[in-house]
């Protein structure tokens, strides 16, 4: 299943996809994106478990998967720019993207930004989704004002040091994402530095040019 040229398979909204493109672009490495959703038929060809991004590479026969390889591979073959150059900035960014992978990512995103967006369109009333959202906004508190503990010190415009690291390519379309909700005054109230970190990215030309089919873009024209 080797590809003619890079290829990310991966739909618009998915955060994991939105950030291997951001490093792609960081790193100016052309590539193909087939954008696919999730549990796909057609996804199936190149992944048992239904999830994305895939990362199809010339000469190499089977696909990619998993964002946390793509980065191994991203940072061997293009340099690790993406990477902090001292130790514990290192250590602050792995931390944040475990934080991200084990707790925002499936209890916040899935668990809120989800939910809401499923019952929206099924028509659910606004105070049935409120409603709904009570006991995962109260596990999403804890994840997010956790996540602003770590950051709190910051003093530039990225999170692990003077340049762009992983840490704000996982983070950032997560918060993207979750400021775009109605939810989103809550999350700033627990998240002033995040907001602020988040307000210098959102004018990176990383993330303007991956903000197209996002649910961040998508709600914005609500």
């Amino acid at each position: 299943m080797a590809a003619q040229q890079l290829t990310i398979i991966g739909a618009h909204m998915s955060t994991y996809t939105r950030t291997i493109r951001m490093a792609l672009n960081f790193h100016g490495v052309t590539y193909k994106h087939i954008p696919l959703f999730p549990h796909t038929e057609e996804l199936k060809k190149y992944t048992p478990f239904g999830k994305v991004p895939v990362m199809l590479l010339p000469g190499h026969p089977k696909p990619v998967l998993e964002s946390n390889v793509m980065r191994v591979y991203i940072d061997g073959t293009y340099g690790s720019a993406l990477a902090p150059s001292t130790l514990e900035q290192q250590m602050k960014m792995t931390l944040l993207i475990s934080i991200l992978q084990d707790q925002l990512f499936p209890h916040v995103i899935l668990g809120v930004t989800k939910v809401r967006l499923f019952a929206e369109k099924k028509g659910t009333p606004e105070a049935e989704i409120v409603k709904r959202l009570e006991q995962p906004l109260e596990k999403a508190e804890k994840i997010i004002t956790y996540l602003e503990s770590l950051v709190a010190d910051t003093r530039t415009q990225f999170l692990c040091g003077d340049q762009v690291s992983w840490a704000d390519l996982y983070l950032y379309p997560c918060m993207d994402d979750l400021f775009s909700l109605p939810e989103a005054e809550k999350f700033k109230q627990w998240a002033p530095t995040l907001l602020a970190w988040h307000g210098h990215f959102k004018a990176n030309n990383l993330a303007q040019e991956t903000i197209s089919g996002t649910v961040a873009e998508t709600r914005a024209s609500l």
